[in-house]
């Protein structure tokens, strides 16, 4: 993380921590991972969202102001879509991300601004305190873990191709790692 934000002449003065799936079983799939990066009055003020498809590619966009001032959870940092998500969706239009990161609770939203609709994405919920015994009720409430979210994925996938909705083949991945 500090070397991707040196390359963009982006110092790291506070904390970092990665938001993601555990591996539960020796498995793990992350559609999405969010690096958050703090400044050193404890301010969340840069983003990577990391998105993995299912064909095992990976890209990364970068979310922040160009003054690099902190993010507000009314701000919306927008990038543009150039990653294969789904084969079912073309690889154009925009995203616009919205954090609200607290002590007390998560709020992510990806919203896939395209011509013809788009899709929002939600990540929402309360934070509590890692221990082995909230590891333990969190292997209990889901306990496919990452497995339930692929599956789920490739059910969705079911459906559009069910429906009618057009197949397209991977493309070749950017060959930029962040944009």
């Amino acid at each position: 993380m500090r070397d991707v934000a040196a390359g963009y002449n982006i110092e790291l003065p506070g904390k970092i921590l990665l938001l993601a799936q555990p591996r539960i079983f020796g498995h793990v799939f992350n559609p999405v991972s969010f690096w958050l990066c703090y400044d050193a009055q404890d301010r969340l003020f840069l983003v990577i969202a990391e998105v993995t498809n299912t064909f095992g590619d990976r890209h990364s966009y970068l979310c922040k102001h160009t003054d690099l001032r902190p993010i507000q959870p009314s701000d919306r940092l927008k990038a543009d879509k150039i990653f294969h998500v789904s084969p079912f969706q073309p690889i154009q239009g925009a995203y616009e991300f919205r954090f609200d990161i607290r002590p007390e609770k998560i709020g992510i939203w990806i919203d896939l601004q395209m011509p013809q609709g788009g899709v929002m994405a939600t990540l929402t919920g309360p934070r509590r305190a890692l221990s082995n015994f909230s590891i333990l009720g969190a292997l209990l409430r889901r306990p496919f873990g990452s497995r339930r979210v692929l599956g789920l994925i490739h059910l969705q996938a079911l459906r559009l191709w069910w429906k009618g909705a057009k197949y397209r083949p991977r493309p070749t991945p950017p060959k930029a790692e962040i944009s």
